[in-house]
């Protein structure tokens, strides 16, 4: 099994998997934008090679199938309206636990071991995404491993073989994100898109 706690402890996710499915390194400006979001509002602080772009932010990837304590603290946001990602994040003490995405088509959960105490097997990241998002010259200066753009894993896989795989049987107490969030509607920041995002800066060049 592994295990997530928010920075206070108030919140527990326990997972059946011993070790997450995938893990990456993420250029993604919305992954660092809620992050420092929630940072600023108490939450747990990002590492300083993250916030100066020295390191992506690392990511790892869990079936959507989990046990929760403190389900009281949960709190469930959105950056934009047309966000594709659903946000977990902790009213205790603003940790960001969770993140749920359209793609994820409802088979895993994402999360930030930046953020979150984490008790599991982490195997090294097999790839750099959302390089578009980045400054190219600080694209340059990122060791060459792991390599950028999406590869297979050390058995081969990729990471939609290993993340649109089946969920982990259902076990006492266990929930899934969607039962977590109960058909509430997410809270919407409002947040301005980065600049520097690719997606917005193909947009304007259209």
């Amino acid at each position: 099994t592994s295990t997530a706690r928010c920075a206070c402890k108030s919140v527990e996710l326990h997972f059946p998997e011993p070790t997450p499915r995938f893990r990456i390194h993420c250029c993604c400006v919305d992954c660092l934008q809620k992050a420092q979001w929630a940072a600023e509002h108490g939450g747990p602080q990002l590492p300083n090679d993250v916030v100066t772009l020295r390191r992506p932010m690392d990511l790892v990837y869990f079936g959507n199938r989990l046990r929760v304590t403190g389900h009281k603290h949960l709190r469930f946001t959105k950056l934009r309206p047309d966000s594709s990602s659903t946000n977990c994040v902790t009213s205790c003490c603003h940790t960001t636990l969770l993140v749920d995405h359209t793609y994820y088509d409802g088979k895993c959960l994402l999360l930030f071991p930046d953020l979150v105490e984490l008790e599991t097997v982490l195997d090294p990241p097999t790839f750099v995404n959302g390089s578009l998002d980045w400054p190219p010259k600080k694209l340059k200066e990122l060791p060459p491993e792991p390599p950028i753009g999406q590869r297979v894993d050390a058995s081969g896989c990729s990471w939609s073989d290993k993340n649109h795989a089946e969920l982990p049987p259902a076990f006492e107490g266990s929930v899934t994100f969607e039962e977590l969030l109960g058909g509430r509607d997410p809270e919407v920041l409002g947040l301005a898109e980065d600049a520097r995002s690719w997606r917005l800066r193909s947009q304007s060049d259209e």
